[in-house]
């Protein structure tokens, strides 16, 4: 297999490497980052075409402007499952945990290791030391988001009615038995 076959190999490599010269916050930072902007560009596969409209949504105040945002929304419209939305929420959490503590924290506090051995996405033992399963977790989960990804398409436009057409009697006369039809009263 070669970057061709997997066109995000490179980018993976180059961020596991990354991750590994960080200190425990940065790494935890940084992971969370790089996989909320991966879960904003599977979305923006998945979503109509329409560059401004995603853009707003996706960005700053939009309704998915946030990562546990883009988390629950590639879980509710099925592009990721349970065990994946769960793991991500866990990254999510311990990004905030290193994020918003002034002191200074390592994976190897108590709470922080809990976390870690919750991961499900991971290859390697529970035993092992908490940061290389926070760092196993988030490069198989961008596997499985740049798996899903490539399998990915955009929704298709919506119809839109022609509502101008409407005041045409033949078109009322076809909604009236369409609504007949469906038992709907008043038709």
């Amino acid at each position: 297999m070669n970057s061709t076959t997997l066109p995000h190999l490179p980018k993976v490599v180059a961020f596991r490497q990354a991750l590994s010269a960080e200190s425990d916050r940065g790494c935890a930072l940084l992971a969370a980052a790089f996989i909320d902007e991966e879960l904003r560009k599977l979305i923006t596969s998945r979503l109509v075409d329409d560059q401004k409209l995603v853009e707003q949504i996706l960005f700053q105040n939009g309704p998915l402007g946030a990562f546990s945002a883009r988390i629950d929304f590639t879980y509710a419209i099925g592009l990721l499952g349970k065990n994946i939305h769960r793991d991500l929420h866990l990254v999510r959490k311990i990004r905030n945990d290193f994020g918003h503590s002034p002191e200074v924290i390592s994976f190897d506090d108590a709470s922080l290791t809990n976390r870690c051995k919750e991961l499900h996405h991971t290859t390697l033992d529970k035993q092992t030391p908490a940061r290389k399963l926070f760092i196993n977790t988030v490069v198989g989960m961008l596997g499985v988001i740049h798996g899903c990804s490539s399998m990915t398409q955009h929704f298709a436009v919506g119809i839109d009615l022609d509502m101008s057409k409407l005041h045409e009697p033949s078109a009322r006369a076809a909604a009236r038995e369409m609504l007949r039809n469906a038992g709907v009263d008043g038709a």
